[in-house]
């Protein structure tokens, strides 16, 4: 009952923000089919956000329950009087009218709501992986009066990460009274559902604009939530196939073979499955929900393997991190169905012709940078995106109207770096405090997708477009634009080819050909020197002539994915270039050289054509770079950019593939069930038959939202320990420092009381480096250790620390010395071993070990 509660009181205050959201929807989105209505939640939560992030920073407000609600009568004040005052009564006259509409949208929020929080119920904990650094954020975000809010895990700074979905958790767990732990879970589901139904929004305004029949688009734009959120890749089906033992044969030494899996090249898969062969997934001392999330492999030139990070949507849901990428989603939705909404505006929103004094005044380019700059902030791999699909949507309205493609490209540009400032001047206070660990941009010459895994990884998008795509050449393509389209397509594919063997070139020979300019022993040749060198290593070559001939045979040899790339590429611009595309799938066909359509006409065809351009930009841009970051390979622009390109095509695959039902034409319409089946039996197998390994479904009475249950059950006394200390006044802590997806932290992280230093891995990521950091982790060592009062009181006094903490880790880390703390400090808390001591205020105090 209480979980329902909860699910329920969430629902309740998030539907309350949408609604107060709905007049900028609508003012906003008004050309979609529901009026943005199914955005509106997320428009909600972004703007109160936003404006409650800028009064507590500006210290107009406090992070309080208080302050939390003036935010919100600034919200409403600020929409009602100044954005959509004349909206408000056409928009709740619309919801009157289409009562039915807004009923069936509530309906697909609130199921898939509490079915996400269902889930996250029988697999609750706050444990492994990246959970700890969340939750550590909520709470520090909570525990911080005013922003920027302080870091957990290195006291005396702020948090240097992209925080602002973090932000909206903490809010919405503060004004809902509900405890951080739970709050964790329950913004995981709502996110979830706040992405899904905003993907149902966006779907049924496409294929409303192609039937008259408002009734069957309805129908068919659940495939957006399903195909997005609710399948998996087509790992899981590998899965089935494997425990079913097809495609092994018996070895000579008795076992099992396969040239098959062998040369498919996905781990575990590789190994011989388990007897009897069932066809139930399952893993001997693995984990068989995991490696869906790591179908690519990157091989450098001397064979070593690199891992890299492949997740999608229903993946995220059941590992329960509620990382940036996650709390993103709803957010990026958002961003595709803006965009959507500048493309089937009736008149343009941003115009460009009229000088900037005029340009700046709109107030479609400021809800365009709240977006954007909104995403850098959620998840600042998202913000080139979303600027480059609010610009490309206004270029391709451009290039409707006068067909050419040079000025449109310069207008992409120009709204790209419009919105791009824009967003970054509206945020400007979280930019000036942000430090990234991005080192540039690297050629990916050794490192690509092979074709095979590319194809695991999104078939079940693929599909639906490749499928709908041909059907338009097929029935309405009596030109031949696909053959220029083509031509088009590999000249771009190219022409990255040929940039990122430029940028090698550079990377290996420029230290040569500026020798003679700086000198040979000069310190910048030498670094210069250095990072070639680096550079050659990671890619597994012995010198640049070396990395470019095997490259080249590599790509050549296995050129699944770019062939791919370019059938696609070349089906989808010749949508986009051709002049005459019906509206109705049911109105009679073109005739041969007779056009009965506009060039200008504004189709969901084209707009669903202009989402798999897109996607292919953001999946396509890691075969050729990748960021150079901590980890030095593909890993997190592979993670982060397929992810954006899963929800990118995921759209236009739901559209394309309830496009295909609507035809009416029989031969489309088997086209369309054959998809649909192919498509859910690739899908599918993943959330039927693997959630179940991860979700606890056989102890419903043991469901729980509370992520740190686990916490309370196994370790009481250090819960106890830390539920006290919440209680006492605010202050910095020592506690033993650790590894990364550790327990080390975790005192802070359950408090959100900054220690002296967390997971100092995480920490470099974050700040680029360990400058910051200094002697944290030697002198905490030292504070623990020491016999030596005076030492100790220089550590407590250099670092502002208010408690010291004392349990399993720090007693298994540092076997400390506790004679010199029951001497000179105050014992506040003494349960079964676990202490905490407070240390005097005149020690205390100070910076927190910021210089």
């Amino acid at each position: 009952m209480i979980l329902f509660l909860q699910i329920f009181e969430w629902y309740l205050i998030i539907l309350v923000i949408g609604l107060f959201a709905f007049p900028l929807s609508y003012r906003f989105l008004g050309s979609l089919a529901d009026k943005g209505y199914s955005l509106s939640r997320a428009v909600g939560i972004l703007v109160w956000a936003f404006l409650f992030w800028w009064l507590t920073t500006l210290r107009i407000s406090s992070n309080t329950v208080g302050g939390i609600l003036f935010s919100v009568a600034v919200f409403i004040a600020l929409t009602y009087f100044l954005i959509a005052r004349g909206n408000w009564k056409g928009a709740f006259a619309w919801v009157r009218e289409n009562w039915r509409l807004v009923l069936i949208e509530e309906v697909v929020f609130l199921a898939i709501f509490a079915l996400s929080a269902v889930l996250r119920a029988g697999n609750p904990n706050i444990e492994g992986t990246e959970k700890p650094m969340e939750l550590a954020f909520i709470n520090a975000i909570q525990q911080s009066q005013f922003f920027p809010p302080h870091d957990p895990w290195l006291s005396g700074y702020a948090i240097s990460y992209y925080y602002f979905g973090y932000i909206m958790v903490a809010m919405l767990a503060k004004i809902s009274g509900t405890a951080a732990a739970v709050a964790f879970n329950l913004s995981l589901a709502a996110w979830y559902a706040m992405g899904s139904l905003g993907a149902y929004g966006i779907v049924y305004s496409l294929l409303e604009k192609l039937t008259p029949d408002r009734k069957k688009a309805l129908g068919m734009a659940v495939i957006a939530p399903i195909l997005i959120f609710w399948l998996g890749n087509a790992e899981g089906f590998l899965e089935v196939l494997h425990a079913g033992g097809v495609f092994w044969q018996p070895a000579p030494d008795g076992g099992l073979q396969s040239n098959f899996w062998t040369s498919l090249d996905i781990r575990e898969l590789r190994d011989p499955p388990s007897e009897p062969f069932d066809f139930l997934p399952k893993r001997v001392g693995g984990l068989v929900w995991w490696r869906a999330s790591r179908v690519l492999s990157d091989y450098d030139l001397r064979g070593q393997w690199h891992e890299v990070i492949d997740e999608f949507p229903y993946f995220s849901l059941l590992l329960g991190d509620l990382h940036p990428h996650v709390l993103s989603i709803p957010f990026f939705i958002l961003a595709i169905g803006f965009s959507a909404g500048l493309y089937f505006r009736e008149k343009p929103a941003i115009r460009l012709e009229n000088g900037l004094s005029k340009i700046l005044p709109q107030p479609d380019l400021w809800a365009a940078a709240l977006i954007a700059g909104g995403m850098a902030f959620l998840n600042i791999w998202d913000f080139p995106t979303s600027a480059g699909l609010f610009a490309g949507a206004l270029a391709l309205r451009k290039y409707q109207q006068n067909g050419k493609f040079f000025r449109a490209f310069l207008d992409f540009i120009q709204y790209g770096l419009l919105i791009g400032v824009g967003g970054g001047i509206l945020y400007l206070p979280y930019f000036l405090g942000f430090s990234s660990q991005a080192g540039g941009l690297l050629p990916s010459l050794s490192f690509f997708t092979r074709g095979i895994h590319f194809w695991i990884m999104f078939a079940t998008l693929l599909l639906p477009i490749f499928g709908y795509f041909i059907y338009q050449a097929v029935t309405t393509n009596k030109q031949g634009d696909w053959f220029p389209a083509l031509i088009r397509i590999g000249f771009v594919i190219a022409a990255f080819w040929i940039l990122s063997y430029l940028a090698a070139f550079l990377i290996t020979a420029l230290p040569a050909l500026i020798t003679g300019l700086a000198g040979p022993n000069s310190s910048a040749i030498n670094k210069l020197k250095d990072s070639a060198n680096l550079f050659l290593n990671k890619q597994g070559a012995d010198g640049l002539a070396d990395l470019l001939v095997k490259t080249t045979v590599r790509r050549m040899v296995e050129p699944g994915t770019w062939l791919s790339l370019m059938a696609l590429g070349a089906l989808t611009i010749s949508l986009l270039m051709r002049k005459n595309i019906p509206v109705d799938p049911n109105d009679p066909p073109l005739e041969e050289d007779h056009a009965i359509y506009e060039v200008e006409k504004r189709t969901p065809v084209k707009f669903s054509a202009f989402l798999v351009l897109i996607g292919m930009a953001v999946v396509g841009f890691p075969e050729f770079f990748y960021l150079l970051d901590f980890f030095g390979n593909r890993m997190n622009t592979i993670f982060k950019f397929y992810y954006q390109g899963w929800q990118i095509w995921g759209v236009a695959a739901a559209f394309s593939l309830g496009a295909l039902w609507l035809t009416g034409k029989r031969r489309w319409i088997l086209l369309a069930s054959s998809l649909s089946i192919l498509v859910f039996l690739l899908g599918s197998a993943y959330p039927l038959l693997i959630t179940s390994s991860k979700v606890n479904f056989s102890a419903p009475e043991r469901w729980t939202l509370d992520g740190q249950s686990f916490f309370k059950e196994y370790n009481p006394d250090e819960f106890a320990a830390i539920h006290f200390l919440k209680q006492q006044p605010f202050g910095i802590l020592a506690e033993a420092v650790g590894g990364s997806y550790t327990a080390y932290a975790r005192v802070a992280t359950f408090s959100g009381y900054p220690n002296v230093l967390g997971w100092p891995g995480h920490e470099s990521q974050w700040r680029g480096g360990y400058t910051e950091m200094g002697s944290r982790g030697t002198d905490i060592e030292r504070l623990y250790r020491t016999t030596n009062w005076t030492e100790a009181r220089e550590i407590l006094q250099r670092y502002s620390i208010r408690y010291v903490y004392v349990g399993s880790l720090e007693y298994s880390a540092y076997a400390p010395n506790l004679l010199k703390f029951d001497q000179n400090l105050t014992k506040i808390f003494d349960q079964n071993g676990v202490l905490i001591y407070q240390v005097p205020l005149d020690l205390a105090q100070g910076s927190g070990g910021k210089p």
